[in-house]
């Protein structure tokens, strides 16, 4: 006669065995059915494109900026002045245009956007503006400058400064 243990160990064996074996035609089953047929669109399919060379794009970086007003005495005139020194670890050529937006710090009122150029200097973009051409006021110092760069895939990096004025 066999023991209480020993039957108990021969019913989980048996159920054991039958799961394995039903897993066993389960994964018949499934590799069957896993030949089955694959279909691609040829029309969105580009055999030349290499995924190995898949670019991804990082976002310019704006290192430094600075705004502020200066006289110029041969012209009799203050003036606006805006420089951004602006990389873009994908190239230079890659950042496409740079913008300063001035806003009234206490009214959180836009007051004047404009567009750097980039200088002959790489990476250097800056621009000049007669107060008499602009809604600002050199002897305001209420003002905060939203500096922005964008590259060629929208890219963008921005920062604040404050305006250096009289």
């Amino acid at each position: 006669m066999k023991s209480k243990r020993h039957r108990i160990h021969q019913r989980h064996s048996k159920t054991i065995l039958e799961y394995t074996m039903k897993g066993k035609s389960l994964i018949f089953v499934g590799a069957l059915l896993s030949q089955a047929c694959v279909v691609v669109e040829s029309d969105k399919y580009d055999s030349s494109y290499d995924s190995s060379t898949y670019d991804i794009n990082s976002n310019p970086i704006i290192e430094s900026a600075e705004a502020g007003c200066f006289y110029d005495s041969l012209l009799n005139e203050d003036l606006w002045y805006f420089d951004a020194s602006v990389y873009d670890p994908d190239s230079d050529y890659d950042v496409v245009a740079v913008y300063v937006d001035v806003y009234d710090s206490w009214t959180g009122e836009l007051e004047d956007t404009f567009t750097l150029e980039e200088d002959d200097t790489w990476g250097i973009w800056t621009a000049e503006w007669f107060e008499s051409s602009t809604n600002l006021d050199c002897f305001y110092d209420g003002y905060e400058i939203d500096v922005s760069a964008y590259d060629a895939y929208d890219g963008i990096d921005m920062i604040t400064i404050i305006p250096s004025t009289y």
